[in-house]
């Protein structure tokens, strides 16, 4: 599924420019068109080879995700609407020119009938 946003480095850069526009549109858009969306979050691989395992990636993933969740419910965003999702490092697959392009959030629209989160 194409993502409609990826949020790189997950907040490093709150108070950046570029990360504000970005969730300052996303939440407009997803107020405007009354629609539920998954924030899903992301690690790198660097806790499972520390020893750390992938519960921790899991969630540090989930955090991250709820972090986006927040911002976007700051900005209007009904909190009904959204669904905070942690992917640890499954599905590696980063946004060109991330600095660490593993460890990001992503919004996506949500299937039909998943629960947002409380």
């Amino acid at each position: 599924m194409s993502s409609w946003y990826r949020i790189a480095s997950t907040m490093a850069m709150t108070g950046s420019a570029a990360t504000n526009s970005m969730l300052d549109e996303a939440a407009r858009l997803i107020t405007r068109a009354g629609i539920h969306v998954r924030v899903v979050g992301y690690t790198d691989q660097a806790g499972e080879q520390l020893g750390t395992g992938a519960s921790r990636n899991l969630t540090l993933s989930l955090q991250r995700a709820e972090r986006v969740v927040d911002e976007l419910v700051r900005r209007g965003v009904p909190r009904n609407r959204l669904l905070a999702i942690g992917r640890g490092s499954s599905e590696i697959g980063p946004p060109p020119g991330a600095a660490n392009p593993a460890r990001r959030v992503e919004i996506e629209p949500a299937f039909i009938g998943e629960e947002a989160s409380p």
